[in-house]
């Protein structure tokens, strides 16, 4: 399952990491404006509220994006 997170600017961040709930995504993809990650799609099949956050490597400074909800 691919997760596309639109922001304003990535300037600065540098290499990041994409956590929904405890669950770290694969490589994240830092674009100008988008960051992606790809999480297991097994993830889908277990309904409930997760946090989206966004995590900068070097500073380990954490952003919460969002919520994503899976609904049975």
């Amino acid at each position: 399952m691919g997760l596309w997170i639109q922001v304003e600017s990535t300037k600065g961040m540098g290499e990041v990491q994409v956590l929904v709930g405890e669950q770290v995504g694969s490589t994240a993809v830092v674009e100008e404006t988008l960051i992606t990650s790809a999480f297991p799609v097994e993830m889908l099949s277990q309904p409930g509220a997760r946090d989206v956050t966004v995590k900068q490597v070097a500073t380990g400074k954490s952003f919460s994006v969002g919520t994503l909800t899976i609904s049975p």
